[in-house]
């Protein structure tokens, strides 16, 4: 083999050592790119999935309390709404009830029923208060009452007390109110779990 071809024949294995290096290098490269990328790729999956999963988890809880508050506010109206409407009540009841006990004709009347009652219970020893602007019908009731005097039924005009009546018993010791003011406030207690009912009850409804 001549100097040329000896020459060449050595260029040629460099080349193609070189070529066959070169293409294990990009080879490699190549693989390790693909590795690398498919690992990027399931990381982003995986924060995507969770952040989605967080993101739900906050949405799930957005939504409770947002609706722990509107049914929050809804109790408070429906409170506000009872409340206002039991004062309405009571203010219409205590005007009703006082104009009612105002008349002589039906104080008279109601007084006497529960003197009556007393009385035919065994009580005695009953003072009877009255207000001030019921002069004339403790007179005429001081009338009624006198052949129960021997129980000790006694009329007193009273600047506390308003329209109605109370019954003292026990010299002073036990008091039976009948005003205009007393009757309005039992009647409330009474209202006031069945107005509260009925509008928890419309709540529900709606």
């Amino acid at each position: 083999m001549s100097q040329d071809q000896h020459l060449q024949a050595l260029l040629d294995k460099i080349h193609t050592e070189g070529v066959d290096k070169a293409n294990a290098e990009a080879k490699r490269i190549v693989a390790t790119a693909e590795t690398q990328a498919k690992a990027t790729v399931t990381e982003a999956e995986k924060q995507a999935s969770e952040l989605a999963a967080k993101a739900e988890r906050d949405s799930q809880a957005f939504a409770r309390r947002a609706t722990e508050t509107v049914r929050q506010a809804a109790r408070d109206v429906v409170l506000s709404v009872e409340k206002a409407i039991l004062k309405q009540l009571e203010t219409l009841l205590l005007t009703e009830i006082t104009h009612s006990l105002d008349k002589p004709d039906k104080l008279a009347s109601l007084t006497e029923a529960a003197v009556g009652a007393y009385l035919a219970g065994g009580q005695k020893d009953l003072t009877v208060c009255l207000s001030e602007k019921a002069a004339d019908v403790a007179n005429a009731l001081r009338q009624t009452f006198a052949k129960e005097a021997q129980a000790g039924v006694t009329l007193v005009l009273d600047p506390d007390t308003d329209a109605g009546f109370r019954i003292q018993l026990d010299r002073g010791r036990v008091e039976h109110d009948f005003t205009a003011t007393a009757i309005t406030e039992a009647i409330a207690q009474h209202l006031r779990p069945r107005l509260a009912a009925l509008l928890q009850n419309k709540e529900e409804d709606a």
